[in-house]
């Protein structure tokens, strides 16, 4: 599943990079996302596992994205991110979907994060 999306679009790709995901974490939470049966969600991984692996790597998915919104939670909570940059933040997320599948986008992006990451 993953595996065409990034084929589609390259901007998908360089984003994962960046981000705190596994390849196959990302896989299979858009497998879980799209699924309905686990039989079903294990076969639109681009690479299908066992039950217990499916599960533990979504359980590790899961478990980045909940560190990853803690995260911005304390920096907003010491006044690290303030009003302006989590505006920001929401505004590069409306830039990406505009954007969706143009990689020259990426460089914009990294500028705008690190300045935002001072």
């Amino acid at each position: 599943m993953l595996r065409e999306m990034v084929e589609r679009d390259g901007l998908l790709g360089q984003l994962l990079e960046r981000s705190t995901l596994t390849s196959a974490q990302l896989d299979t939470l858009l497998s879980d996302f799209n699924g309905r049966t686990l039989k079903e969600k294990i076969g639109l991984r681009d690479r299908p596992v066992s039950k217990g692996a499916f599960i533990r790597t979504l359980k590790q998915a899961k478990g980045n994205l909940k560190a990853s919104v803690f995260t911005l939670l304390l920096l907003g909570y010491l006044g690290y991110l303030g009003d302006e940059e989590v505006g920001a933040i929401f505004k590069l997320i409306e830039l990406l979907r505009r954007a969706k599948g143009r990689r020259e986008v990426i460089g914009l992006v990294d500028g705008i994060v690190d300045r935002l990451v001072k």
